[in-house]
Order: C-alpha cells, then structure tokens, then sequence
C-alpha cells in the first residue's frame, strides 16, 4: 500500500513511529522531515511525496509524453535523484547522488534553468 501525503506535516503526523505502515516501517526521522522540507521548498507541486518503510521520503513524477519519471529520495545519508526511462525507451537511466540538501538544491536549481534555456531554443 502507497502512502502518498501533499504535506510534509503530514508524514510528520502519520509516519514518525515504528510499524506505521503496517509492515514494521522505521519510523520517519526528523532529519529526514528537515531535508524532505527544504527539498518540498523548490519542487513544483506536480512531485507526489511518499514516505518509505525505510527512514526515506520520495518525490516522484511521471513524464507520460516522454516516457520517464523522476525520482527523488531523500534519506539519512544522502539524496538521490533518478531518471529513469520505462522498458521500451532506449535509453540508460540517470542516477545521481548528494551528500548534503544544499548539494542537490543547487544542483536542481541550475538544472532547472537549463532546461527553461532548452525550451527556448526549441521555439527559435
């Protein structure tokens, strides 16, 4: 079963004790809420939020039209963010990993903006 919350007080609420999803899930730490929130802060709304069974939170969103999704998870040791494409796309998945939350912020923020850069250059 998915718990997919649009707050991080929600995960607060519901996650931070042990077995809270039933299945003997480690309980959500406030380090992990502290990251997750500072994270939340420059994600557009689109990124479903998840809390894991093992002291994670992830973001996900889907790219229907380009057949990948995009997956952040934070944890207590680092953060990653994923690319990955479905089956029948021929391409290699992107993985890349974060020691801090200022790390992947910056990280996100230029890559946000070269994105907005090839958009552009598209309509050119």
């Amino acid at each position: 079963m998915a718990y997919r919350h649009n707050t991080i007080e929600g995960i607060r609420k519901d996650c931070s004790h042990k077995d809270w999803d039933g299945y003997n899930a480690e309980p959500i730490s406030k380090e992990v809420l502290k990251q997750a929130e500072e994270i939340r802060l420059v994600l557009p709304e689109k990124y479903e939020m998840f809390p894991c069974g093992d002291n994670s939170i992830q973001f996900e969103k889907e790219y229907e039209e380009t057949d990948y999704w995009e997956i952040i998870e934070v944890n207590s040791n680092d953060i990653s963010y994923s690319i990955l494409y479905k089956d029948d796309v021929k391409k290699d998945d992107i993985i890349l990993t974060f020691d801090t939350t200022a790390e992947f912020i910056k990280y996100w923020k230029e890559y946000q903006v070269n994105k907005k850069l090839e958009e552009i250059k598209k309509d050119f």
